[in-house]
């Protein structure tokens, strides 16, 4: 059980929840956001569990854990406590968190003002738009996403080959196609199934490890997409999916961008151009620019309180 009482406020994105931990999270040794990721990643795991697993939350529930700033100008330090482990950024829960602070008056009300929060992955910048003391929406304007292998064979168990593309936004993903698969998107089972079998698949490719990551987090999100739809903007039907075979109701942030790199890769969506990213239950906007990637986002509060 926790030392102190955990003050959260939960976020809704699709119909999956962010978790946004306000007060009450373990006090750490760390000096920098980078150390406090590996210090929770080693200490304090259970802490993640009680704060999204049963009894006080479930599959669908993720968390974005709040730390004191460790540079100034920053409103926080930002760690996700997902399902798969802690991770070092993700978008969605990032624009959780700024809703949460300027709903519960933690943060001041400015609409269209940056807030800056620390990350293991460096400053990350979140814009409010604000209405009537509201958010009514927020953009995540990060660094461009990092293309690991573009369309890399992938070899499945059952001894297929499927390409998938494997981008780094935050988090790692294996972006394949849904058609590369034989499946459709509208099939849960077969999404949930390929996504187990993407991300051993992506594993065997190309190991986390050689990337920095550590062991707690060694798998890939399979994030599978159907074709693209001529519109303006377009959109791209996408299913993301955790290596458990967890299938979320949004594209999540981080994944919004992997599929707009993708596409940006294979030539169907130039620099500067908007994408929809529609899941079964959220479509998030997002986009590339010469600077970097941007995810705009609504996730508003549906409940706060304390962790028992």
């Amino acid at each position: 059980m926790p030392s102190k009482p955990i003050l959260f406020a939960d976020a809704l994105i699709g119909m999956d929840v962010l978790r946004v931990v306000l007060q009450g999270a373990p006090s750490l040794s760390a000096t920098t956001p980078s150390e406090a990721l590996a210090e929770l990643r080693e200490s304090h795991d259970a802490f993640r569990q009680f704060v999204v697993a049963p009894p006080r939350g479930h599959q669908g529930v993720n968390a974005c854990i709040l730390l004191p700033p460790f540079s100034p100008g920053t409103v926080a330090t930002a760690v996700i406590a997902g399902q798969f482990g802690y991770a070092a950024l993700a978008g969605t829960p990032l624009i959780a968190a700024a809703t949460a602070l300027i709903e519960t008056g933690r943060a001041p009300a400015q609409s269209n003002t940056a807030m800056f929060f620390d990350t293991a992955k460096g400053r990350q910048t979140i814009l409010p738009v604000i209405d009537n003391g509201l958010v009514s929406s927020a953009r995540w304007e990060t660094l461009p996403p990092k293309i690991l292998r573009a369309e890399a064979p992938l070899t499945l168990a059952d001894g297929r080959t499927a390409h998938a593309s494997l981008i780094s936004t935050g988090l790692p993903y294996a972006v394949v196609r849904a058609a590369e698969l034989g499946i459709s998107l509208e099939d849960e089972p077969a999404v949930a199934k390929a996504g187990i079998a993407l991300g051993a698949a992506a594993l065997s490719a190309l190991s986390l490890a050689d990337l920095g990551r550590t062991p707690d987090l060694d798998s890939y999100v399979t994030l599978v997409i159907g074709d693209l739809v001529a519109s303006d903007p377009p959109r791209l039907p996408v299913a993301w999916v955790s290596a458990r075979g967890i299938v979320a109701s949004s594209p999540g942030g981080s994944g919004a961008l992997a599929a707009a790199a993708h596409l940006h890769q294979t030539g169907e969506l130039p620099l500067g151009t908007s994408l929809e990213a529609v899941a079964s239950g959220a479509t998030l906007r997002c986009g590339l620019t010469e600077e970097g990637g941007w995810v705009a986002a609504q996730t508003p509060l549906i409940a706060k309180g304390e962790l028992l």
